[in-house]
Protein backbone atom coordinates (compact mmCIF):
# COMPACT_ATOMS: atom_id res chain seq x y z
CA UNK A 1 0.00 0.00 0.00
CA UNK A 2 1.34 3.46 -0.93
CA UNK A 3 1.74 5.78 2.05
CA UNK A 4 2.48 8.94 0.12
CA UNK A 5 0.06 10.07 -2.55
CA UNK A 6 0.89 13.58 -3.70
CA UNK A 7 0.34 14.08 -7.45
CA UNK A 8 2.88 16.92 -7.56
CA UNK A 9 6.16 15.03 -7.31
CA UNK A 10 9.16 17.29 -6.81
CA UNK A 11 11.80 14.61 -7.19
CA UNK A 12 12.56 11.52 -9.22
CA UNK A 13 14.60 8.38 -8.64
CA UNK A 14 16.73 7.48 -11.67
CA UNK A 15 17.33 3.92 -12.83
CA UNK A 16 20.06 3.41 -15.44
CA UNK A 17 18.65 0.67 -17.70
CA UNK A 18 22.06 -0.30 -19.03
CA UNK A 19 22.42 -2.23 -22.29
CA UNK A 20 22.33 -5.76 -23.68
CA UNK A 21 26.12 -5.76 -23.98
CA UNK A 22 26.38 -2.95 -26.52
CA UNK A 23 27.84 0.43 -25.59
CA UNK A 24 24.65 2.53 -25.67
CA UNK A 25 20.89 2.40 -25.24
CA UNK A 26 17.81 4.60 -25.60
CA UNK A 27 14.23 4.30 -24.29
CA UNK A 28 11.16 5.47 -26.21
CA UNK A 29 8.12 4.11 -24.41
CA UNK A 30 6.86 3.46 -20.86
CA UNK A 31 3.60 2.27 -19.30
CA UNK A 32 2.03 2.81 -15.87
CA UNK A 33 3.68 -0.36 -14.54
CA UNK A 34 7.12 1.11 -15.26
CA UNK A 35 7.78 -1.30 -18.12
CA UNK A 36 9.97 0.24 -20.81
CA UNK A 37 10.50 -0.20 -24.56
CA UNK A 38 14.18 0.40 -25.29
CA UNK A 39 16.99 -0.43 -27.69
CA UNK A 40 20.65 -1.34 -27.09
CA UNK A 41 23.15 -0.41 -29.80
CA UNK A 42 26.80 0.33 -30.62
CA UNK A 43 26.82 2.91 -33.41
CA UNK A 44 23.32 3.53 -34.77
CA UNK A 45 20.11 3.04 -32.82
CA UNK A 46 18.43 1.57 -35.90
CA UNK A 47 21.11 -1.16 -35.90
CA UNK A 48 20.53 -2.42 -32.40
CA UNK A 49 18.58 -4.90 -30.33
CA UNK A 50 15.20 -4.00 -28.92
CA UNK A 51 14.48 -4.95 -25.34
CA UNK A 52 11.80 -4.84 -22.67
CA UNK A 53 12.75 -3.53 -19.23
CA UNK A 54 10.45 -4.92 -16.57
CA UNK A 55 10.92 -5.48 -12.86
CA UNK A 56 14.64 -4.75 -12.93
CA UNK A 57 15.48 -7.04 -15.87
CA UNK A 58 16.13 -6.49 -19.58
CA UNK A 59 14.68 -9.02 -22.03
CA UNK A 60 15.87 -9.11 -25.65
CA UNK A 61 12.86 -9.14 -27.97
CA UNK A 62 14.58 -11.04 -30.76
CA UNK A 63 14.29 -10.26 -34.48
CA UNK A 64 12.18 -11.30 -37.44
CA UNK A 65 15.04 -13.26 -38.95
CA UNK A 66 17.47 -10.40 -39.54
CA UNK A 67 20.25 -8.80 -37.52
CA UNK A 68 18.53 -5.84 -35.92
CA UNK A 69 15.44 -4.78 -34.02
CA UNK A 70 14.22 -1.53 -32.48
CA UNK A 71 11.59 -1.13 -29.75
CA UNK A 72 9.63 2.11 -29.83
CA UNK A 73 6.26 1.72 -28.10
CA UNK A 74 4.58 -0.19 -25.25
CA UNK A 75 1.01 -0.39 -23.95
CA UNK A 76 -0.58 -1.12 -20.59
CA UNK A 77 -0.55 -4.89 -21.20
CA UNK A 78 3.18 -4.93 -21.88
CA UNK A 79 2.77 -5.42 -25.63
CA UNK A 80 5.47 -3.68 -27.67
CA UNK A 81 5.93 -2.47 -31.20
CA UNK A 82 8.88 -1.32 -33.24
CA UNK A 83 10.63 -2.72 -36.27
CA UNK A 84 13.07 -5.46 -37.15
CA UNK A 85 15.01 -6.57 -40.17
CA UNK A 86 13.91 -9.85 -41.70
CA UNK A 87 15.96 -12.49 -43.52
CA UNK A 88 15.81 -10.38 -46.71
CA UNK A 89 17.05 -7.30 -44.80
CA UNK A 90 13.72 -5.53 -45.14
CA UNK A 91 12.47 -3.46 -42.23
CA UNK A 92 9.24 -4.89 -40.81
CA UNK A 93 6.89 -3.55 -38.15
CA UNK A 94 6.25 -6.00 -35.33
CA UNK A 95 3.95 -6.80 -32.45
CA UNK A 96 5.69 -8.32 -29.43
CA UNK A 97 3.24 -10.04 -27.11
CA UNK A 98 3.57 -12.83 -24.50
CA UNK A 99 7.24 -13.32 -25.30
CA UNK A 100 6.82 -13.65 -29.07
CA UNK A 101 7.56 -11.23 -31.94
CA UNK A 102 5.29 -11.34 -35.01
CA UNK A 103 5.52 -9.49 -38.33
CA UNK A 104 2.32 -7.47 -38.83
CA UNK A 105 3.03 -6.88 -42.53
CA UNK A 106 2.83 -3.68 -44.62
CA UNK A 107 0.37 -1.62 -46.60
CA UNK A 108 -0.54 -3.19 -49.93
CA UNK A 109 2.30 -2.87 -52.45
CA UNK A 110 4.95 -1.95 -49.87
CA UNK A 111 7.92 -4.02 -48.77
CA UNK A 112 8.99 -2.29 -45.54
CA UNK A 113 7.33 -0.86 -42.45
CA UNK A 114 8.11 0.60 -39.03
CA UNK A 115 5.92 0.57 -35.93
CA UNK A 116 6.20 3.59 -33.62
CA UNK A 117 3.36 3.41 -31.09
CA UNK A 118 0.76 0.98 -29.76
CA UNK A 119 -2.41 1.73 -27.78
CA UNK A 120 -4.08 -0.36 -25.09
CA UNK A 121 -6.31 -2.08 -27.68
CA UNK A 122 -3.19 -3.30 -29.51
CA UNK A 123 -3.57 -0.94 -32.47
CA UNK A 124 -0.21 0.03 -34.00
CA UNK A 125 0.79 3.10 -36.01
CA UNK A 126 3.87 3.80 -38.09
CA UNK A 127 4.90 4.15 -41.71
CA UNK A 128 5.08 1.78 -44.65
CA UNK A 129 7.01 2.10 -47.90
CA UNK A 130 8.78 0.42 -50.82
CA UNK A 131 11.94 1.29 -52.71
CA UNK A 132 10.09 3.25 -55.39
CA UNK A 133 7.34 4.97 -53.40
CA UNK A 134 6.82 7.50 -50.68
CA UNK A 135 6.28 6.88 -46.97
CA UNK A 136 2.70 6.08 -45.97
CA UNK A 137 1.34 6.60 -42.45
CA UNK A 138 -0.69 3.60 -41.31
CA UNK A 139 -2.97 2.40 -38.54
CA UNK A 140 -3.00 -1.35 -37.96
CA UNK A 141 -5.88 -2.84 -35.94
CA UNK A 142 -5.78 -6.34 -37.40
CA UNK A 143 -5.99 -4.79 -40.85
CA UNK A 144 -3.89 -2.03 -42.41
CA UNK A 145 -5.34 1.44 -43.01
CA UNK A 146 -3.53 4.03 -45.12
CA UNK A 147 -4.07 7.38 -43.36
CA UNK A 148 -3.29 9.43 -46.46
CA UNK A 149 -1.39 12.72 -46.68
CA UNK A 150 -2.10 16.43 -46.37
CA UNK A 151 -2.81 18.46 -49.51
CA UNK A 152 -0.03 18.15 -52.06
CA UNK A 153 2.06 15.81 -49.91
CA UNK A 154 3.67 12.51 -50.79
CA UNK A 155 5.02 11.30 -47.43
CA UNK A 156 3.42 10.84 -44.00
CA UNK A 157 4.57 9.31 -40.71
CA UNK A 158 2.35 8.23 -37.78
CA UNK A 159 4.05 8.52 -34.37
CA UNK A 160 1.28 8.37 -31.75
CA UNK A 161 -2.07 6.64 -31.19
CA UNK A 162 -4.43 7.10 -28.25
CA UNK A 163 -7.09 4.96 -26.59
CA UNK A 164 -9.80 6.35 -28.88
CA UNK A 165 -7.85 5.48 -32.03
CA UNK A 166 -6.83 9.04 -32.89
CA UNK A 167 -3.42 9.22 -34.57
CA UNK A 168 -0.79 11.98 -34.56
CA UNK A 169 2.13 12.39 -36.90
CA UNK A 170 3.66 14.40 -39.70
CA UNK A 171 2.82 14.83 -43.37
CA UNK A 172 4.25 16.70 -46.32
CA UNK A 173 2.05 19.54 -47.53
CA UNK A 174 2.31 22.03 -50.37
CA UNK A 175 1.83 25.66 -49.28
CA UNK A 176 2.22 28.46 -51.81
CA UNK A 177 4.02 26.10 -54.15
CA UNK A 178 6.53 25.13 -51.45
CA UNK A 179 6.75 21.68 -49.90
CA UNK A 180 6.62 21.83 -46.09
CA UNK A 181 5.86 19.45 -43.24
CA UNK A 182 2.90 19.89 -40.91
CA UNK A 183 1.70 17.90 -37.89
CA UNK A 184 -1.63 16.13 -38.23
CA UNK A 185 -4.34 14.64 -36.05
CA UNK A 186 -6.23 11.78 -37.70
CA UNK A 187 -9.73 11.17 -36.37
CA UNK A 188 -12.46 8.95 -37.83
CA UNK A 189 -11.01 8.81 -41.33
CA UNK A 190 -10.01 12.47 -41.59
CA UNK A 191 -6.48 13.89 -41.41
CA UNK A 192 -6.54 17.37 -39.86
CA UNK A 193 -3.70 19.82 -40.54
CA UNK A 194 -2.68 21.29 -37.16
CA UNK A 195 -0.67 24.12 -38.70
CA UNK A 196 2.55 25.55 -37.25
CA UNK A 197 3.66 28.13 -34.73
CA UNK A 198 3.65 31.76 -35.87
CA UNK A 199 6.87 32.56 -37.70
CA UNK A 200 7.60 28.91 -38.53
CA UNK A 201 7.03 27.11 -41.81
CA UNK A 202 7.19 23.44 -40.83
CA UNK A 203 6.57 21.20 -37.83
CA UNK A 204 6.70 17.57 -36.73
CA UNK A 205 3.97 16.01 -34.58
CA UNK A 206 5.29 13.32 -32.20
CA UNK A 207 3.23 12.70 -29.05
CA UNK A 208 -0.51 12.36 -28.41
CA UNK A 209 -2.74 11.83 -25.36
CA UNK A 210 -6.32 10.65 -24.90
CA UNK A 211 -7.65 14.23 -25.03
CA UNK A 212 -6.27 14.71 -28.54
CA UNK A 213 -3.49 17.06 -27.42
CA UNK A 214 -0.43 16.83 -29.67
CA UNK A 215 3.18 17.82 -29.06
CA UNK A 216 6.16 18.19 -31.36
CA UNK A 217 8.63 20.68 -32.78
CA UNK A 218 8.17 23.61 -35.20
CA UNK A 219 10.94 25.17 -37.27
CA UNK A 220 11.98 27.16 -40.30
CA UNK A 221 15.46 25.58 -40.49
CA UNK A 222 17.06 22.62 -38.77
CA UNK A 223 18.53 24.83 -36.05
CA UNK A 224 15.57 26.84 -34.74
CA UNK A 225 13.37 24.09 -33.30
CA UNK A 226 10.61 25.14 -30.89
CA UNK A 227 8.61 22.71 -28.75
CA UNK A 228 4.85 23.11 -29.16
CA UNK A 229 1.60 21.89 -27.65
CA UNK A 230 -1.55 21.73 -29.77
CA UNK A 231 -4.73 21.73 -27.71
CA UNK A 232 -8.29 22.51 -28.75
CA UNK A 233 -7.32 24.46 -31.85
CA UNK A 234 -4.52 26.48 -30.19
CA UNK A 235 -0.79 25.89 -30.67
CA UNK A 236 1.46 27.04 -27.81
CA UNK A 237 5.22 27.55 -27.75
CA UNK A 238 6.45 25.73 -24.61
CA UNK A 239 9.59 27.81 -24.24
CA UNK A 240 13.13 26.53 -23.66
CA UNK A 241 15.87 26.13 -21.06
CA UNK A 242 17.85 29.19 -22.07
CA UNK A 243 19.36 28.04 -25.34
CA UNK A 244 16.48 28.94 -27.67
CA UNK A 245 15.92 25.40 -29.02
CA UNK A 246 13.48 22.74 -27.80
CA UNK A 247 11.56 19.68 -29.03
CA UNK A 248 8.63 17.94 -27.33
CA UNK A 249 8.32 14.16 -27.73
CA UNK A 250 5.71 12.90 -25.28
CA UNK A 251 2.57 13.96 -23.40
CA UNK A 252 0.47 12.08 -20.84
CA UNK A 253 -3.23 12.26 -20.02
CA UNK A 254 -2.63 14.97 -17.41
CA UNK A 255 -1.04 17.20 -20.07
CA UNK A 256 2.52 16.83 -18.75
CA UNK A 257 5.01 17.15 -21.62
CA UNK A 258 8.57 15.83 -21.95
CA UNK A 259 11.30 16.47 -24.49
CA UNK A 260 14.74 18.01 -24.93
CA UNK A 261 15.93 21.61 -24.84
CA UNK A 262 19.19 23.51 -25.24
CA UNK A 263 20.54 25.05 -22.04
CA UNK A 264 23.05 27.15 -24.05
CA UNK A 265 25.82 24.70 -23.10
CA UNK A 266 24.16 21.31 -23.76
CA UNK A 267 20.81 19.65 -24.35
CA UNK A 268 18.85 18.49 -21.32
CA UNK A 269 15.63 16.57 -20.90
CA UNK A 270 12.69 18.64 -19.68
CA UNK A 271 9.33 18.29 -17.98
CA UNK A 272 6.67 20.89 -18.82
CA UNK A 273 3.75 21.22 -16.38
CA UNK A 274 1.60 24.14 -15.25
CA UNK A 275 3.03 26.42 -17.92
CA UNK A 276 6.63 25.93 -16.73
CA UNK A 277 9.48 24.03 -18.40
CA UNK A 278 11.89 22.47 -15.90
CA UNK A 279 15.26 20.77 -16.37
CA UNK A 280 14.90 17.14 -15.31
CA UNK A 281 18.50 17.08 -14.14
CA UNK A 282 17.46 19.45 -11.35
CA UNK A 283 14.64 17.13 -10.26
CA UNK A 284 16.53 13.86 -9.68
CA UNK A 285 17.63 12.66 -6.24
CA UNK A 286 21.07 11.22 -5.38
CA UNK A 287 20.39 8.21 -7.61
CA UNK A 288 21.17 10.44 -10.63
CA UNK A 289 24.67 11.43 -9.50
CA UNK A 290 26.97 11.44 -12.54
CA UNK A 291 24.08 10.89 -14.99
CA UNK A 292 23.22 13.75 -17.38
CA UNK A 293 19.72 13.48 -18.85
CA UNK A 294 19.89 14.60 -22.48
CA UNK A 295 16.38 13.88 -23.69
CA UNK A 296 13.08 12.63 -22.30
CA UNK A 297 11.00 10.69 -24.81
CA UNK A 298 7.84 9.50 -23.06
CA UNK A 299 5.84 9.99 -19.85
CA UNK A 300 3.20 7.60 -18.49
CA UNK A 301 -0.10 8.70 -17.02
CA UNK A 302 1.24 8.17 -13.49
CA UNK A 303 4.48 10.05 -14.15
CA UNK A 304 7.16 7.54 -15.14
CA UNK A 305 9.58 9.18 -17.60
CA UNK A 306 12.04 7.52 -19.99
CA UNK A 307 14.69 8.72 -22.40
CA UNK A 308 18.48 8.73 -22.69
CA UNK A 309 21.48 10.54 -21.30
CA UNK A 310 25.21 10.40 -20.62
CA UNK A 311 25.60 7.81 -17.90
CA UNK A 312 29.10 8.89 -16.82
CA UNK A 313 30.63 12.32 -16.37
CA UNK A 314 32.54 13.20 -19.52
CA UNK A 315 31.02 10.31 -21.47
CA UNK A 316 29.77 10.69 -25.03
CA UNK A 317 27.66 7.54 -24.90
CA UNK A 318 24.03 7.22 -23.94
CA UNK A 319 22.17 4.91 -21.60
CA UNK A 320 18.41 4.58 -21.38
CA UNK A 321 16.90 5.67 -18.07
CA UNK A 322 13.67 5.34 -16.12
CA UNK A 323 12.60 8.14 -13.77
CA UNK A 324 10.25 7.09 -10.98
CA UNK A 325 8.34 9.86 -9.15
CA UNK A 326 9.21 10.30 -5.48
CA UNK A 327 6.23 12.35 -4.26
CA UNK A 328 6.15 14.62 -1.27
CA UNK A 329 3.61 13.80 1.47
CA UNK A 330 0.18 15.13 0.63
CA UNK A 331 -1.41 17.61 3.01
CA UNK A 332 -4.51 15.45 3.22
CA UNK A 333 -2.51 12.45 4.35
CA UNK A 334 -0.55 14.41 6.94
CA UNK A 335 -3.83 15.63 8.44
CA UNK A 336 -5.14 12.08 8.33
CA UNK A 337 -2.14 10.79 10.29
CA UNK A 338 -2.58 13.61 12.82
CA UNK A 339 -6.26 12.75 13.23
CA UNK A 340 -5.36 9.11 13.73
CA UNK A 341 -2.87 10.06 16.47
CA UNK A 342 -5.50 12.22 18.16
CA UNK A 343 -8.00 9.36 18.02
CA UNK A 344 -5.49 6.97 19.62
CA UNK A 345 -4.74 9.47 22.41
CA UNK A 346 -8.48 9.85 23.08
CA UNK A 347 -8.82 6.08 23.35
CA UNK A 348 -5.96 5.89 25.84
CA UNK A 349 -7.58 8.62 27.95
CA UNK A 350 -10.90 6.81 27.87
CA UNK A 351 -9.25 3.60 29.01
Amino acid sequence: MLLWCSSNAQNYHLTDLGTLGESQSIAWGVNDAGQVAATSFNAQAYQGRGFLYSGGSNTFLGTLGGQYSYASGINASGQLTGFSTDASNHSRAFLYSAGSMSDIGTLSGDTDAEGFAINNAGSIVGDSWSGSGGRHAFLYDGAFHNLGVLSGGSNAFAYGVNTGGQVAGTSDITVGGQLEQHPFLYTGGTMQDLGVLAGKTSAQGYGLNDSGQVVGAAYTTGTDLRAFLYSGGTTTDLGDLGGGVAEAFGINNSGAVVGTADTATSFHGFLYTGGVMRDLNDMVDASGAGFEIEQADAISSNGFIVGAGFFQAGSSQWHAFLLTPVPEPSVALVLGIGSLGLLLRRRRRAA
